[in-house]
């Protein structure tokens, strides 16, 4: 038996590796996310918006994360929320 060929590596387009930045970073200095990005969470998702709003907490974030929670098949759905120790 003979050894596998080697791979080629993947060929890019040249400055692709030089433009990008970081991880967040896109080439063409579009930045997906940042320390202000906020989001908008669809559903009743309670205990994944708790967890966010209680890792921005512990990460001393200026403002929450989730800027509002969509559950359109409700009429009037309160839900408590906590930022630290307060209800928001």
């Amino acid at each position: 038996e003979e050894p596998p060929a080697a791979v080629a590596p993947a060929t890019t387009s040249p400055g692709a590796a030089a433009t990008a930045k970081s991880p967040g970073q896109l080439p063409g200095n579009l930045i997906q996310f940042d320390s202000s990005t906020r989001c908008i969470v669809y559903g009743l998702q309670q205990r994944a918006v708790q967890g966010m709003l209680d890792f921005d907490f512990m990460c001393k974030r200026d403002r929450p994360s989730v800027a509002a929670m969509v559950f359109p098949f409700s009429g009037n759905h309160y839900v408590k929320f906590y930022w630290g120790t307060s209800e928001t």
